[in-house]
């Protein structure tokens, strides 16, 4: 199945999931999959940040898919 891009999510705090992300989104990188990071701290004036954020990237993958 053909992956179009790739959105992680995580504590901010949570150095164990972080070891994990690099490795993983350099992965990603090295196939030319788009990738967007999400950490967050569970405050609630982030919620739109992140929508935003989320909006962004998926404009830009379905952009290159062109």
């Amino acid at each position: 199945v053909p992956i179009d891009g790739v959105i992680t999510y995580g504590l901010s705090n949570c150095d164990c999931f972080l070891f994990e992300e690099i490795e993983l989104l350099e992965k990603l990188e090295k196939r030319g999959i788009p990738a967007l990071a999400l950490h967050v701290n569970y405050e609630a004036k982030q919620n739109e940040q992140m929508r935003t954020r989320v909006e962004a990237f998926m404009e830009m993958v379905k952009g290159g898919k062109k």
